[in-house]
């Protein structure tokens, strides 16, 4: 293991606890580890957000068509993000969090019988773990949907279909 550099001490300790040999993450789904999270999750895809900010000293916030939209809750503490994000780690996630205070990792649950992907990244700021989740659109949307102009996006399926693929740059 790295060793840990400028870390607080109480999230060191966590943290070192999070990816010792007693780690059981990736044996089974620990869904039922993350109770408020898990709320804020389906909140986020029912609300057709694209994602979910947990930021200490705010309440947790969705961004729903580019818009950030508090929660209507009291503001997160550091611990009660910690507490809620770190059953979500796998072992060589939680490595890389501990030794660059930052990392990225995806995962999925089931909202409503579905299976539901999510993108996150964890990072510190101000000596307290934050997070933001990515939600995974379960279909790939449409172009007009996305706000390009309908005669691009037509043109664009016409020639996808016709060439089987494409690419914008």
């Amino acid at each position: 293991m790295r060793t840990l550099v400028e870390w607080p001490p109480s999230i060191a300790g966590i943290l070192t606890a999070r990816i010792g040999p007693t780690t059981t993450h990736g044996m089974s789904d620990p869904q039922d580890e993350l109770g408020q999270l898990n709320v804020w999750l389906r909140q986020a895809v029912e609300t057709g957000a694209s994602d979910l900010h947990l930021v200490a000293g705010y309440p947790p916030t969705l961004r729903v068509h580019g818009d950030l939209q508090p929660i209507d809750l009291p503001a997160l503490s550091g611990a009660q993000i910690r507490n809620d994000v770190m059953p979500l780690l796998p072992p060589s996630v939680a490595e890389q969090f501990l030794t660059q205070k930052n990392a990225d990792f995806s995962f999925h649950r089931t909202i409503d019988g579905q299976s539901q992907r999510f993108r996150a990244n964890i990072f510190l700021a101000h000596h307290e773990i934050g997070a933001c989740f990515r939600v995974i659109p379960s279909t790939i949307p449409k172009l007009p949907w996305a706000g390009f102009p309908e005669n691009l996006a037509y043109r664009s399926e016409e020639h996808t279909s016709e060439l089987q693929s494409h690419s914008f740059i």
